[in-house]
């Protein structure tokens, strides 16, 4: 019989959107990108995508001592394991 468990783990990684950005010249386009970004207006996203070859796995001293991995039973959603508070 086999049994199935999920790990999760905490860490950081990082995201890649594509964004299209509507202007009559690529400075314009580019300063347009830069102050949307900056001031958190929404941007006309094509898709995005994670890196994951810039994945990091985070370290419990690093959490302040909570957990950076757990283990959990997917039928009760129940942690069975986890490596901290």
């Amino acid at each position: 019989m086999k049994y199935t468990f999920f790990k999760d783990e905490f860490g950081t990684i990082w995201y890649r959107d594509c964004i299209e950005i509507e202007a009559d010249s690529y400075d314009e386009a580019k300063q347009k990108v830069i102050d949307a970004v900056e001031n958190y207006d929404d941007l006309d996203i094509v898709y995005s995508e994670p890196i994951y070859d810039t994945w990091n796995e985070t370290s419990i001293e690093d959490n302040d001592g909570y957990a950076t991995l757990e283990i959990q039973d997917p039928e009760t959603t129940k942690i069975i394991y986890k490596n901290g508070k």
